[in-house]
């Protein structure tokens, strides 16, 4: 590690790309009186002790400044600051015994740098002056000699320090006593201005004079030939600004000490920046630091000796397996290898190859080793954006907002920061580090989704009528303006049509960033359905509503925006009894007297709308526009294509009809649809359909809007889907097999009472269709690693002509019973004794069909259930009865079967085979015991009344709860079965006689086509119609 006092190496003087990312940190600034006029030079130049300010804090920008104080800065910036502490013996003016800037004056005369008045006097008191301080600094850099020479003072000075950029940014009234900022901005250009050295003699015997460049040893600067500061070399970064527990102004880098090839943590430095001077770092980027007397960070660039190039890109073109495609901002386009190991990091985070997306403008930095390989890919993804209306900022508190312009689009909009925790980078449209306080009224800013990075520039907004548009530009007045890849706003440009009345607010290179909608083609408004209202805090502490509405035309989502409740109140009431805008207080209001649930109450309703500066507007559906609003008993006649709502017939043209239902509204009162085909409804009476969009006689519409009805429950909550489609019972069956095909669809194969069936699944209802497996885990069709778990599933299901099944024409059952088979009778009905001893009797060759399979149980779980006793109620002769086998209450004698206390059941229970008991206190826990699907269940009955014996959860009525997995299932007949005797009545004995296990689902189909699940109790001495599938395996016998 080489860490010594040294001349400073020349600075790496980078030229900005319009679009590059060279970051910096929004300093702040080390006196309470510098804004971001003068920060910039008066902290760099107080961070190495060039200039100094008050006691107060104060640096006094706007003061003036002496000469004496003048000759300070030069010696300071000469470094020349010692020497000047050795020469206060003596002075070279008359006016300068006993002054304390004696040693100054006598080390800057010496130098050259001052001159003193014809009289012999200094004047150190006197206000130094706009001529008189440039012209130091001229001199200071060398220059002086040769431009004193060609021309008139002060102006021969003047001119030069213009030429050389000495005075950009300062006023110049040359008599004018010069303002310490001003000096200060001076100074700080001239320490990295280049120097000018003596070159020899003319014929006539003048010395001649040249700037310092490659051709005569190389570029010299005050900063790098006369300052002392620590310089830390060829240090890899390893943290950056503010990273995990580091402040805002600190980061880490480390250089590998041991050439082990790897940077260890021992290796490892934390750096702090001086205050306002903190610049972006690139972890993985070999830096050199320079440091002043305080160990504090000064400045810091890309290291020297590093065979690392550092690269600045405007976009990623391409992203490959191994390669990635960078442009310029010139155009150029450039293909780099990347490295196995490469890091991606994504608005400061890092990442994934995959994040890296070559559809969006991505600008950043690469790093690459001295092979030309990245091995380090940075990039920004402005996509948010924001015209702003006022920048707050509290100086003393490091604390600043910038707020969005209510006018425009993302109106409710702020990014806050608090710079003493808070990292933000800031630049401006020539990628120039610049600072939040330069960000201003009418910006365009453009950040990340993280408010972290901030590309700002003056806004550009272009208005106009539509004249041509698609998915990647907008066209007004014949000028074509192509969309920003980055801009979210999907659902908005969708909406976007030709003869819309648009604003495009336009980024630094052109792009559409922002859109607004001002007038929809429609001047009345679009039909619309609410599908998420809510109201919220913004950060201003103001209460706002965003609403979301799915347009009934285009099936698209509009996008949340904001709800303008004030416009909606003027164009007149919406829903009866609501007022949504508070004119007294300003502000929006939730006072329904008929909606208790506030906005969620407006989820499902139809209205129209208009988008206008970004804000929804709702307006009622005139009477003469819309049918069937709260009709919830109106008849469907497909064949007509007809639609009766109180006593009126409407039509619709079912091949062109747009058909979209609600199908659900979630725990966040998010409402979703989905456009159907008319043809896929079937007749139905007494339901609730809302058309719009009629004709001129309103007999045919072209929208219908099915929407939630509600559950029937006591507060009539509207949360329920109407039951609309073909029943989907038309086929029944076991799937035994699900697969994938091109084009991302999905083959579903099933073994119906018909033999092996099939249909198909495209993907976009793939997405919608999951049921529950056997082991209770949650499946879905488009997950490939859930397909066995399909196999074994009851499904019911409807197809179109093409064998295709939608999500709502299809149904799955899991609830799959066990019992012993014994014997098909006379009567061929299959006969069969569950787990409660019932007899179940299916007629095997009407109702039912018989599946062969090979069927496993995992993770079996056993039946479990509670006795729990009132020992004070207990009757002599109440009785407890577990799996057949009575224990009799009696108080006076526990011999046997007997029992008298709770510890004698718990004993007499856990003695019985297959059960383990446990008692905790009077409450005993009974669990089955055996293992595998046979004879894994209990029975609990009891003659105790309530108050005495109470059993709770005690049988799986119909067996083991387990995770079934089935494999090769096959048709088959009852008569490939084992039976036992036809006499067994008892389960117990027929499991001990080997009886075959049948595994069996019954269903029934209610009058809306939906499949309900039956168990054995329900079809017990009942007339119950229901459908059978029984499933056994052949490898039990």
């Amino acid at each position: 590690m080489k860490n010594f006092k040294r001349i400073l190496a020349s600075v790496l003087t980078v030229v900005m790309m319009a679009t590059s990312i060279n970051l910096s940190f929004a300093a702040s600034t080390n006196f309470s009186d510098v804004d971001s006029n003068f920060s910039t030079a008066v902290n760099r130049l107080s961070s190495i002790d060039i200039i100094k300010g008050y006691e107060d804090g104060t640096f006094k920008p706007e003061g003036t400044i002496t000469r004496a104080e003048a000759a300070a800065i030069l010696v300071r910036m000469i470094g020349k600051e010692k020497l000047a502490s050795y020469s206060t013996g003596m002075s070279q003016f008359s006016d300068m015994s006993g002054h304390w800037g004696n040693g100054y004056v006598n080390v800057s005369a010496s130098a050259g740098i001052i001159k003193g008045y014809p009289d012999g006097t200094f004047g150190p008191e006197n206000k130094v002056t706009y001529a008189e301080i440039v012209t130091m600094m001229v001199r200071a850099l060398g220059a002086g000699e040769a431009v004193g020479a060609a021309g008139v003072w002060p102006n021969n000075y003047l001119n030069f320090a213009v030429i050389e950029g000495l005075t950009d940014d300062v006023a110049i009234l040359p008599g004018a006593p010069a303002t310490r900022g001003d000096v200060a901005k001076i100074a700080n250009v001239t320490l990295d201005a280049e120097m000018w050295k003596a070159t020899g003699y003319d014929s006539d015997g003048t010395r001649t004079y040249e700037k310092t460049d490659a051709t005569n040893g190389g570029v010299k600067t005050l900063f790098e030939e006369k300052l002392e500061l620590t310089k830390d070399e060829m240090f890899t970064v390893t943290e950056s600004l503010g990273n995990g527990a580091l402040d805002v102004n600190q980061f880490k880098a480390g250089i590998d000490t041991d050439d082990s090839g790897v940077i260890d943590a021992g290796e490892i430095s934390t750096f702090t920046f001086v205050e306002g001077m903190e610049k972006s770092v690139l972890p993985g980027e070999e830096v050199d630091i320079w440091s002043n007397d305080d160990n504090e960070v000064v400045m810091i660039q890309h290291a020297e000796e590093s065979d690392q190039d550092l690269i600045r890109f405007s976009d990623v073109t391409a992203v490959a397996a191994s390669t990635v495609e960078l442009k310029s901002a010139d155009g150029t386009e450039k293909k780099h290898d990347l490295l196995a190991g490469t890091v991606y990091v994504i608005d400061g985070t890092v990442g994934v190859k995959a994040d890296v997306d070559e559809d969006l403008d991505l600008s950043g930095k690469a790093l690459t080793d001295k092979d030309g390989d990245v091995t380090h890919l940075y990039v920004t993804n402005y996509n948010q954006a924001m015209v702003v209306e006022e920048v707050t900022i509290d100086e003393d508190d490091k604390e600043y907002k910038i707020d969005a312009d209510t006018d425009m689009p993302n109106s409710d909009s702020r990014l806050s920061y608090d710079l003493d925790t808070d990292v933000v980078y800031v630049i401006n449209a020539l990628g120039q580090e610049i600072k939040l306080s330069d960000i201003k009224a009418g910006d365009m800013v453009q950040y990340t989704n993280n408010n972290t990075y901030l590309l700002v520039y003056p806004s550009n907004i272009v208005e106009g009528t539509v004249d041509a548009e698609d998915a990647e530009i907008i066209g007004i007045d014949g000028e074509e303006y192509s969309i920003n890849p980055n801009f979210e706003g999907g659902s908005l440009i969708d909406s976007i049509n030709v003869d819309d009345e648009v604003k495009l607010f336009l980024d630094a290179s052109g792009q559409i960033s922002m859109l607004e909608k001002v007038v929809g083609g429609t001047a009345s408004g679009d039909y619309g359905v609410i599908a998420d209202m809510y109201d919220y805090t913004d950060e201003k502490g103001a209460t706002k509503v965003k609403v979301e509405l799915v347009n009934l035309t285009s099936g698209q989502l509009t996008g949340l925006k904001l709800f303008d409740a004030e416009e909606t109140d003027a164009e007149g009431v919406v829903f009866a009894g609501e007022d949504f805008y508070n004119e007294g207080t300003e502000t929006i209001n939730n006072d329904a007297a008929l909606l208790a649930d506030g906005y969620a109450d407006y989820v499902g309703k139809a209205v129209k709308y208009d988008i206008k500066s970004d804000k929804i507007i709702l307006y009622a559906i005139d009477a003469d526009e819309i049918a069937g609003v709260g009709v919830n008993t109106s008849d469907l006649d497909i064949s007509k294509e007809k639609i009766s709502i109180s006593g009126a017939n409407y039509y619709v043209d079912s091949e062109n009809v747009t058909v979209l239902q609600a199908t659900e509204i979630d725990s966040d009162n998010v409402l979703t649809l989905k456009e159907i085909k008319f043809s896929e409804l079937k007749d139905t009476d007494n339901k609730e359909f809302i058309m719009v969009e009629f004709d001129e006689d309103k007999e045919n519409a072209e929208i219908i809007y099915i929407p939630m009805t509600d559950s029937a429950d006591a507060g009539n909550v509207v949360d329920t889907k109407q039951v609309l489609n073909k029943s989907n019972d038309d086929n029944l069956g076991v799937i035994t097999n699900v697969k994938a095909l091109t084009g991302d669809n999905y083959k579903v194969t099933v073994m119906t009472n018909e033999g092996s069936e099939f249909f198909y699944v495209n993907e976009n209802e793939a997405e919608d269709i999951s049921t529950t497996a056997f082991d209770g885990s949650t499946i879905d069709l488009d997950t490939s690693a859930d397909w066995t778990k399909f196999e074994g599933l009851l499904v019911a299901f409807s197809s179109d002509e093409s064998s295709y099944v939608t999500s709502e024409n299809i149904q799955f059952s899991n609830a799959i019973n066990s019992a012993k088979f014994y014997e098909v009778n006379s009567r061929n009905e299959v006969e069969m004794l569950n787990s409660s001893d019932l007899a179940i009797e299916f007629d095997a060759f009407m109702n039912m069909f018989i599946l062969e399979a090979d069927m496993t149980g995992a993770n079996a779980v056993a039946a479990e259930g509670t006795v729990t006793l009132t020992p004070a109620n207990l009757d002599d002769g109440d009785t407890v009865v577990i799996s057949g086998t009575t224990f009799t209450y009696q108080s006076l004698d526990n011999a046997g079967a007997n029992f008298t206390t709770t510890a004698d059941l718990e004993a007499d229970i856990d003695a019985l085979a297959n059960v383990s008991a446990v008692a905790a206190g009077d409450v005993i826990t009974v669990t089955a015991t055996t293992a595998g699907f046979a004879g894994n269940a209990i029975t609990m009955t009891t003659t105790g009344a309530a108050d005495e014996v109470t059993l709770s959860g005690a049988t799986l009525e119909d067996g083991l709860d387990a995770n079934y997995i089935v494999d090769d299932i096959a048709a088959s007949t009852a008569s490939s079965i084992a039976e036992v005797d036809s006499d067994e009545t008892d389960y117990s004995d027929a499991h001990a006689d080997e009886a075959n296990t049948v595994y069996y689902y019954t269903v029934q189909v209610d009058e809306d086509g939906d499949l309900v699940d039956l168990d054995a109790s329900d079809l017990a001495g009942t007339d119950v119609e229901s459908i059978a599938i029984m499933t056994f395996d052949p490898n039990e016998f």
